[in-house]
C-alpha cells in the first residue's frame, strides 16, 4: 500500500490443481469489486449491454456472501449470459446489477467458487481473501 492507495487489486497463487487469487480491498465493497473484476477477467467479459435483473444479498459473514456472490456470478454468466455490471454496499446487504453480456472473449472455464482457504483478514489496514476456483 503506498499514501493510502492499494497497488494491486488481486494476483494469482499457486494452486495444485485448481486457480488461486488473493483480492485486496480497503474495506468490504472495494474488496468485493476487485473481486468482481477477477471474475470479470476470468470469465473474458469485455462489454455489458441492457440491465435485466438486480440481487440483493445480506450477509451476516464475509466468507459466506463472496462465496454466495461468487458462484451467483459464475452461474448467471453460465447458464444466462448475464454479469453485474454495479455493485453497491449499504450495511450487510449488497446489491448487483446483472445486465447482459454484448462482448466476450475466450473464458478460463470456471466451475465453482469453493470454500477451500476462504477467509477474510485484515493486514495493515488492507482486508485480503484467498479465493480457489474449480476448473
Amino acid at each position: 500500500m503506498k499514501d493510502g492507495i492499494i497497488e494491486k487489486k488481486f494476483e494469482q497463487i499457486d494452486h495444485q490443481a485448481d486457480l488461486a487469487f488473493i483480492v485486496y480491498g480497503k474495506n468490504v465493497e472495494e474488496l468485493l469489486k476487485n473481486f468482481l473484476e477477477l471474475l470479470r477477467q476470468l470469465l473474458s467479459v469485455k462489454k455489458t449491454g441492457r440491465i435485466v435483473k438486480t440481487v440483493d444479498f445480506h450477509y451476516n459473514c464475509l466468507e459466506d456472501l463472496i462465496f454466495d456472490l461468487g458462484n451467483e456470478i459464475i452461474f448467471e454468466f453460465e447458464t444466462n449470459h448475464l454479469f453485474p455490471s454495479n455493485l453497491t454496499s449499504h450495511g450487510s446487504k449488497i446489491t448487483l446489477i446483472f445486465s447482459t453480456v454484448d462482448e466476450s472473449g475466450e473464458s478460463v472455464g470456471i466451475k465453482a467458487l469453493t470454500y477451500h482457504g476462504l477467509k477474510v483478514e485484515k493486514e495493515n489496514g488492507i482486508l485480503r481473501t484467498i479465493v480457489v476456483f474449480d476448473v
